[in-house]
């Protein structure tokens, strides 16, 4: 018979098991990063709120309930629980490659549409996920009270639309019957439109271009290729030379002007990684640098990186990075807001302006409002693939669209 006196014993032992796992994930994961970045790039934590305080939390919303400690806490434990019992879990990808090993035997080829480790295989094997609907009204008010702010001091602001690998002209047997991500972007730019908020749908340039719009992608990862980022910020600079009435030349960025190198069956994407390479096959990575001599100075906080680099010893994918272009013949900054999408253009646009900043406001915790006043960029631009356009969660400062 089931004895009740050992309940609280088990509940015990059960969540210590969970700390043991969180400490052994934490101790590996700090064992990678090191892998991933040299001793003077370890990242510190910065209470970004503090040095960018918000004045009024409630102005995006009314009556917004802020998240509790308690609540902060619960959220992390899970999240991290979720992530060290699959992606940080030791021997993890092996037990996927054998999953998938065993799906090959029995002829298994499906996928579920959303969920954890959900992938789906286009017609001509390229890899990505399906978006479901949601109402993005709250974005479109977030962004546009952002574009007020802006113009409010003087500002220029434009929000670009990244694409998603899934295309509204060529994928209709998916695109808004499966996938809803290009109906997402499209309700989001309509709005923008009807408030008079510069926008640049780069969907809408790669199919006036003719240009392959699943080759613009890797075929494994969900993010595009460098040479898809480089064109993408040529048009943006060419939108604020002839928009803005920038002194900027697109020209910089032509491709004659950078060298492209191809390092063959090499990369295995996010996508693929799921699969894993038991039925997916490597594809060849791109590596695009200027031909050009480049000096900038970096600034990025968190990771204590405060030096002077070429372009091709930027560090990326830190929270917050500053860019100063010692060669440019320009004084113009930009106020660069966006997820990795934005960190892959970050780079080619600096080398075409003075100073630009790059924030990804899902680790940047801080005030954007605070940022601005506090640094007075030229430009605030906002970039987004169609996969970071979420519905906004206040209760914490990790939404990719919570602009206070």
């Amino acid at each position: 018979m089931f004895n009740k006196k050992y309940i609280p014993a088990k509940i015990f032992l059960c969540v210590l098991f969970v700390l043991m796992c969180l400490a052994f994930g934490a101790f590996i994961n700090t064992r990678a990063k090191r892998a991933l970045f040299p001793k003077e790039f370890s990242r510190i934590k910065i209470d970004w709120a503090k040095l960018y305080p918000f004045q009024n939390e409630k102005t995006q919303q009314e009556n917004i309930r802020q998240e509790t400690k308690l609540e902060g806490i619960h959220r992390y434990l899970v999240f991290n629980a979720k992530l060290y019992t699959t992606d940080k879990l030791p021997g993890y990808m092996k037990f996927v490659e054998q999953a998938r090993r065993y799906e090959n035997l029995i002829g298994w080829n499906m996928a579920p549409i959303a969920g954890y480790n959900s992938v789906v295989k286009l017609k001509d094997g390229y890899l990505t996920k399906f978006i479901a609907s949601f109402d993005v009204t709250p974005n479109i008010k977030s962004t546009v009270e952002l574009a007020k702010f802006c113009a409010d001091k003087n500002i220029k602001f434009m929000y670009v639309q990244a694409p998603f690998k899934i295309c509204k002209y060529e994928d209709a047997e998916v695109s808004g019957t499966l996938d809803y991500s290009n109906n997402v972007a499209d309700d989001l730019l309509a709005g923008l439109n009807n408030a008079d908020v510069k926008n640049l749908d780069v969907r809408k340039l790669l199919h006036d271009e003719g240009k392959s719009h699943h080759g613009s992608y890797y075929r494994t990862d969900h993010h595009w290729k460098p040479d898809t980022a480089l064109w993408t910020s040529r048009h943006i600079i060419k939108t604020m030379r002839e928009d803005f009435k920038w002194p900027v030349d697109e020209n910089i960025l032509d491709d004659k002007n950078f060298n492209f190198k191809i390092t063959p069956s090499s990369l295995l994407g996010s996508e693929g990684k799921k699969l894993t390479a038991v039925r997916v096959k490597l594809e060849d990575a791109i590596k695009i640098t200027p031909n050009f001599d480049t000096l900038f100075h970096v600034d990025a906080p968190d990771a204590l990186v405060d030096d002077d680099s070429n372009f091709e010893n930027i560090h990326g994918g830190f929270f917050l990075t500053r860019l100063t272009n010692l060669k440019a013949t320009n004084n113009k900054k930009i106020l660069l807001i966006g997820d990795s999408f934005a960190g892959g253009v970050r780079s080619y646009l600096a080398l075409c302006v003075n100073k630009l900043d790059y924030i990804d406001p899902r680790v940047f915790t801080g005030s954007i409002r605070a940022y601005i006043e506090q640094t007075k960029p030229d430009a605030v631009i906002v970039l987004y693939y169609i996969g970071s356009v979420r519905p906004i969660n206040y209760s914490h400062h990790e939404s990719t669209f919570d602009f206070r």
